[in-house]
């Protein structure tokens, strides 16, 4: 009787389970994959058992920390024949009595805490991209503007007969000049923004740690 007593006041034990994908950040530029906090699968261990992220999730979800500690859990996921350690999936597990609600707020939070810290370089680079992207926007719209200037002072000097033909003929191949130069300037700056938005997919869809389930 007493068994039983001690069994039901115990409560139910609730388990959250977060799956988190660690990212796999590239050398800049197109590089080859770079060693990382993402490529080390230790890294959401260290990062959740630290006592600044238990001290933080504790504040946020009443739980003790001392409780926390010795109910959180890591989980390499790999499928079968896969290496260990390459750009692995971690599921982040925590269990407790403190209600259902409460324990998924635990897990997430200490999700949201390894993606934050490990994402760095990437968000970093995220933000590189976006400025080198405007910037060639910028310059493609310069010249597009350069351009139209040119064919339009053209198009006036040929029809404009008070001009003499000789400073008609030099005044539009001066502008010639500026139109193949500045068309040259902006094929390269299409072929440059476009690589930089293919590095910005890159960046945001597949480098980056992120929240799987």
């Amino acid at each position: 009787v007493v068994g039983i007593a001690l069994a039901l006041s115990g409560g139910t034990v609730w388990r959250a389970e977060t799956i988190v994908y660690l990212g796999q950040p590239f050398a800049p530029q197109g590089g080859g994959q770079i060693q990382s906090l993402a490529t080390n699968p230790r890294t959401v261990s260290e990062i959740i058992r630290s006592e600044a992220v238990l001290s933080d999730v504790s504040d946020a979800t009443g739980i003790p920390i001392s409780q926390l500690r010795s109910s959180i859990s890591t989980k390499e996921i790999v499928a079968p024949g896969q290496i260990r350690g390459i750009n692995p999936l971690i599921e982040i597990g925590v269990k407790g009595d403190a209600g259902p609600r409460t324990i998924e707020e635990a897990a997430d939070a200490l999700a949201a805490r390894v993606v934050q810290n490990v994402s760095q370089f990437v968000i970093d680079k995220v933000e590189l991209l976006k400025d080198q992207i405007e910037v060639s926007e910028n310059q493609l719209d310069e010249i597009e503007e350069r351009i139209a200037q040119a064919t339009e002072q053209q198009t006036r000097i040929n029809t404009d007969a008070s001009i003499p033909l000789d400073t008609r003929l030099i005044l539009s191949l001066n502008l010639n000049s500026v139109i193949t130069t500045a068309d040259a300037r902006r094929a390269a700056l299409q072929d440059n923004l476009f690589e930089a938005q293919q590095f910005l997919n890159l960046a945001e869809d597949v480098e980056p740690s992120r929240v799987v389930d």
